[in-house]
């Protein structure tokens, strides 16, 4: 017998979250967004910093170093009463751990880097301050949130027939660190550059076969007379990236300095 209420609807119980699950499901999110959102800077991490001690500071002599065990993990939890110095100054805070992250990698030094975590957030300026007092330290400084999203929006980037190299060089993620310096001069010995191209950015040109400072190739070699293999290496290279238009270099806040073989 079909089961169905008075008005001959069949319930969906079966294929429909009740209200209560609803509400679990909602404050669930809630909570993982809680969780996960930055609620005081968006670029680092909340109530986390790293430090690291000079060289010259003694930590674990060589011979414990070497027999430390292998782990797939190379973190370890210390005591932040094994270290006076420091806690000296992380008394004053809220701190919750104090941990040596690459502790296991045996490297002694990546064995000299901390990282604090402490409950205060806006505390993270006046930490690092003090610790930065204490001779033993190196450097102090806040964790970044390593986002890779960056992809820029010249307009044959996102067509993959010209995108490949990009992808093998991984540069989507290299762009997330950094986007290069425009200090950075990349010289090109070529047959010609057209050095007067919306997409690239030169800094000096030299034409050793007609004797002049103008590495544009003659209009007579092609009908075209902005195309040679010159500008192809330079667009590569350094095409300026992320202006919305033709093709994106390596490095485009990089310099091209160019002089035609």
């Amino acid at each position: 017998m079909l089961n169905t209420n008075k008005n001959g609807i069949k319930p969906v119980k079966s294929r429909l979250l009740s209200g209560k699950k609803l509400i679990l499901l909602f404050t669930g999110i809630l909570f993982i967004f809680n969780v996960l959102a930055q609620t005081y800077n968006p670029d680092f991490l909340d109530g986390r910093l790293m430090f690291k001690l000079k060289d010259n500071v003694s930590i674990e002599p060589d011979y414990i170093i070497k027999n430390l065990p292998k782990k797939s993990e190379t973190n370890k939890i210390v005591n932040i009463n094994d270290y006076p110095d420091l806690k000296s100054v992380l008394s004053d805070y809220s701190v919750i751990k104090l941990e040596r992250p690459s502790f296991y990698s045996k490297i002694p030094k990546l064995m000299r880097i901390f990282r604090v975590h402490f409950s205060d957030y806006s505390d993270i300026d006046n930490i690092i301050s003090d610790l930065q007092t204490l001779n033993i330290i190196e450097y102090a400084e806040k964790e970044p949130i390593r986002k890779i999203i960056f992809s820029p929006n010249d307009t044959y980037y996102n067509q993959s027939n010209y995108n490949w190299y990009f992808d093998l060089v991984n540069a989507e993620q290299a762009w997330d660190i950094s986007l290069g310096d425009n200090a950075i001069k990349v010289a090109i010995v070529d047959n010609a550059v057209f050095c007067g191209h919306s997409d690239i950015t030169t800094y000096t040109q030299r034409d050793v076969a007609d004797g002049d400072n103008d590495a544009t190739p003659p209009e007579y070699v092609s009908s075209d007379f902005m195309w040679s293999h010159g500008t192809h290496c330079a667009g590569t290279i350094a095409a300026v990236g992320n202006n919305g238009i033709g093709v994106v270099g390596v490095c485009w806040t990089a310099k091209i300095t160019n002089k035609i073989k």
